[in-house]
């Protein structure tokens, strides 16, 4: 079912399908200028959706890169903080997403970054609730759901990027 769909994503030109030199030399999927064209689109259509989504069962899945697209949304909302670069991670579970904030642009990323000035440490659920709105970070914060470690002026800075 993936390999049709990729297939169809490539004959209607918003997917290529490249080969990494060595060492990796695998096959992977790129965006083409088409594709990318439509990331606008999806991210004010994941925004709608995020405001639809009901809280995970017990039973599904949630891991930390499918919010790569709603973190991404929300860092455009917020205000991109005056100050320093910095670089956050979010540890949700045991996977971890990277904000890096720098020269007033945001770039988000699946994985550890190197050498982050906050912390943020959750599970998927609490992720999931703090992302949709229903539950305020300084709550899960107070209910020990949220940890927070780091530089102080940096944790603020994050939290005015993401409104909380």
């Amino acid at each position: 079912m993936l390999a049709d769909r990729l297939r169809s994503l490539q004959q209607a030109g918003l997917v290529e399908k490249k080969r990494l030199p060595p060492p990796a030399a695998s096959i992977v999927y790129a965006l083409t200028p088409r594709g990318a064209a439509l990331r606008s689109v999806l991210s004010e259509l994941f925004e709608w959706g995020l405001q639809l989504a009901g809280e995970p069962g017990k039973g599904d899945a949630v891991r930390a890169s499918y919010w790569l697209p709603a973190i991404e949304a929300a860092a455009r909302r917020g205000q991109v903080p005056d100050g320093p670069d910095d670089v956050y991670e979010f540890r949700v579970g045991e996977d971890s997403i990277g904000v890096a904030v720098s020269d007033g642009q945001v770039h988000v990323t699946a994985g550890q970054p190197p050498r982050p000035d906050v912390v943020l440490s959750t599970d998927a659920r609490t992720f999931a609730d703090l992302g949709r709105g229903a539950l305020a970070a300084e709550a899960a914060i107070k209910a020990g759901r949220l940890s927070v470690e780091g530089d102080p002026a940096a944790a603020a800075r994050c939290g005015a990027l993401f409104g909380a």
